[in-house]
């Protein structure tokens, strides 16, 4: 993906047009032919690399061109957004961002590789340690590249053992003959309070849907998880149909528990309050 200043500038330009327009770049088609507009009525546009801009905006989505009618800004919040979106490939020089800027600019200087990222940099005129639109830039950089830093392991860890969850009920399900597949639901949508949706065989040869909450550890002990309240009252309505895969700190150490075997370490709503997350120590069961 080439996130160059031409591109970038290309990309807020199309994002600008369509702001104003009410026009959404739903599809590449979309963004094609406004770029041919673009450079039809306006000239100086036309030096504007806007198949890079496409591109960007085709992978990443077009929220990451930032609308701001001055293009500093616009280029400062654009160039911001790419560099820690989860689909971008990771930046070497963001995790040195977090160490301090000195460190961010000589990893930038130290390689070819970056040399359109410094171009950005200079254009925006982020490069200056005493301006103080650059310093706050420069902070918010900090913050998010400590942020990936924290999530990025354990996230890795979470996505391991939710597709040894998911691949288990695959070879499940084939096994025993159901012709229907796994959802891989926390992938589609993070909201809906289980991770796995599945099959399971009743007595009266009908397969019925069947749900799995996939939590993990990356300790010995003491072995613990959150839960969220949605994710619980899930469970709670699904009782009979919910499981969940707890993993230790290998993949191959998990261990599978019923509703009825999570819920008496489940705190209780009452009257005098609710809870949002809890913690439950896997050792009590």
């Amino acid at each position: 993906m080439n996130a160059t200043t031409s591109a970038l500038q290309a990309g807020i330009h199309l994002a600008r047009t369509s702001k104003s327009t009410g026009r959404p770049l739903l599809t590449h088609e979309d963004a094609v032919q406004s770029a041919k507009i673009q450079r039809i009525l306006d000239g100086d546009k036309s030096r504007l690399d806007f198949n890079g801009a496409i591109e960007i905006g085709t992978a990443l989505g077009w929220g990451v061109f930032s609308t701001d009618d001055d293009i500093r800004a616009a280029l400062s919040e654009t160039l911001l957004n790419l560099v820690t979106h989860p689909l971008a490939a990771p930046q070497r020089w963001v995790v040195d961002a977090t160490r301090g800027r000195a460190s961010a600019i000589l990893r930038l200087r130290s390689s070819t590789e970056f040399r359109s990222i410094l171009e950005i940099l200079s254009m925006a005129r982020l490069l200056d340690g005493n301006d103080e639109f650059a310093q706050v830039w420069w902070a918010r950089l900090q913050n998010l590249g400590r942020l990936m830093q924290r999530t990025s392991d354990k996230t890795d860890y979470w996505i391991i053992c939710e597709r040894a969850s998911f691949e288990r009920e695959q070879a499940f399900l084939r096994e025993n003959g159901c012709a229907s597949n796994p959802d891989f639901k926390s992938i589609e949508d993070s909201t809906v309070g289980y991770d796995i949706g599945s099959f399971r065989l009743e007595k009266s040869g009908n397969w019925r849907h069947h749900f799995i909450e996939v939590k993990s550890t990356e300790v010995e002990a003491p072995r613990r998880f959150h839960i969220s309240a949605n994710e619980w009252q899930f469970a709670y309505r699904n009782q009979n149909s919910w499981q969940l895969d707890f993993y230790g700190p290998r993949v191959d150490d998990v261990q599978i528990f019923s509703y009825s075997e999570i819920s008496r370490l489940v705190p209780q709503n009452t009257k005098s309050g609710f809870w949002n997350d809890c913690i439950v120590t896997i050792e009590m069961i």
